[in-house]
This record gives structure tokens, sequence and C-alpha cells, in this order.
């Protein structure tokens, strides 16, 4: 899926609410979770004293905005002049837009992303730990320690990392009995499950994904483009590249497959 950014202007109060601020933030439509990520919002210029003419002043600045830089398929301009029409109280030197996703990550809401406006009871498990294992970074930004902070709450009350730590376990004792496939340099085929595939790469090569085919006990890998869905049945022919070895379990990495 392509990325669209779309990049919305809004009226805040500004600090200690003396006078009207245009700001805007960032929403992209597109990514995975593990790519968008939280994008700050920014301080653009003052704009007045009163509501009105701060708004007035805030559309025209986005109507020249958009004149001058146009808009595209991936590319989007909005003005929100309804953002902040009451004096809203902010939390130090956290933008009003901020201080909503804060209030709203720690009432258990996701402010962005791929779940935007759901609860945490509402996504799968895998997004919660995905938020909860960056418990312990230092450099956070305020909204995502506040949706780290939840999230790392509800994984150990629901004993979502021990249950994922013994499914790890569980598969590892699977995967020692792997051995390699084949000979290296030749063609060969392989049937099996398409037991994962991971979301998309960037490389030197484009964007690849890692397809990992389990083959009666035999572990074969892919980098390249999905070989079908998760979970699959399917038959391939490939040249075997590699026999590895990792942690004690044996894989063949092939290259060139073709169904």
């Amino acid at each position: 899926m392509t990325t669209k950014i779309v990049q919305t202007y809004y009226v805040s109060t500004g600090r200690k609410n003396a006078m009207y601020t245009l700001r805007f933030r960032r929403d992209c439509v597109g990514q995975s979770a593990s790519m968008a990520g939280f994008m700050p919002d920014h301080y653009v210029c003052n704009l007045a004293a009163s509501e009105e003419s701060a708004v007035e002043k805030a559309a025209a600045y986005v109507e020249a905005f958009r004149a001058r830089v146009g808009e595209s398929d991936d590319f989007r301009i909005v003005f929100d002049a309804d953002v902040d029409r009451e004096t809203y109280k902010r939390r130090g030197k956290l933008s009003v837009n901020e201080t909503r996703q804060v209030e709203l990550a720690e009432s258990g809401v996701f402010p962005f992303g791929a779940h935007k406006g759901k609860t945490v009871s509402d996504v799968p498990d895998s997004y919660i730990l995905y938020w909860a294992d960056k418990a312990g970074q230092s450099d956070l930004e305020p909204v995502i320690l506040a949706i780290v902070a939840v999230c790392q709450g509800v994984a150990v009350e629901n004993g979502l990392i021990e249950a994922r730590q013994a499914a790890r376990d569980a598969r590892h004792a699977l995967d020692l009995h792997s051995d390699y496939i084949g000979t290296v340099g030749k063609r060969q085929d392989f049937t099996g499950v398409l037991e994962y595939v991971s979301g998309p790469n960037d490389g030197d090569r484009g964007i690849w994904h890692m397809n990992r085919v389990r083959c009666g006990h035999n572990l074969v890998i892919y980098f390249g483009s999905p070989l079908g869905s998760q979970g699959e049945a399917i038959t391939f022919r490939a040249t075997v590249k590699a026999h590895i070895e990792r942690d004690g379990v044996k894989s063949t990495q092939v290259n060139r497959p073709a169904k």
C-alpha cells in the first residue's frame, strides 16, 4: 500500500493560552505500526489574540501554502478550524494536540496508528506487545510513552509476555528438529506450509519480506516477495542458496522461487 501523507493545520491556544497560534501535524496512512511511529506536531506562527481573527489568518495561510506547494494522491493539506475553539489546559510544554493524545492514551484509546480510536481491549495482543516492548527506551516522545505505559500494564496483567515466551520456547524446541535440505547451488522442489511472512522491509533491492516455510520438520527461508498467505500450504521450485545454523537451528535459504 502506498503511504499517503495528510498534513493537517489547526488553530491552537498557544502557550499560556495568551495568543492563538497555527500548528500542523502529519498523519501517515498506509504504513505499518513499526514504520509510522509518532510524528509530533509543529508550531508554524502566531496568529492573533481573538479567535475569529486567528481562524481567518490561519485559513488564508493554509490556502496560500496549498497554492504554492500543491497536492497529489499521496499528499493532502487539510485545515481544521475546530480543533481548539475552547481554552484547553496543556501539559507542560506539550501542544494542545499532544496533550489530548496523551490523555486519550492514558484512557486506553489509541490516538493514532493502525488502530486509531480503538481501545486496548479491542486490538490484537500482538499490537499491545509491539508497544509494550518499547518500555525502557529513553528517547520516547510523551504520547508514545503514555501508550507504552498502558500497553505494558495490560501485557503484564493479562500474561501476554509470558504466553509469547512460552510459544517461542515451544517453536524453538520444534525448530531444533530441522535439518538441511538439498545441495547448495541446485534447484529442487519444496512443499510445505508458509508458517510466517514478515511485514515489508526496505532493502537495497527494493521491498522484501522474510518467508518462513516448514517442510515437514525442516525450515526453508526466502527473502523476497510473499510466497503466499501465512498458513497456506505451498509448493514451489527454488535454488538452494545456503545452509545456515543459528542458535542450534538448521535452515535452508533459497532464492529464485517459482511456483
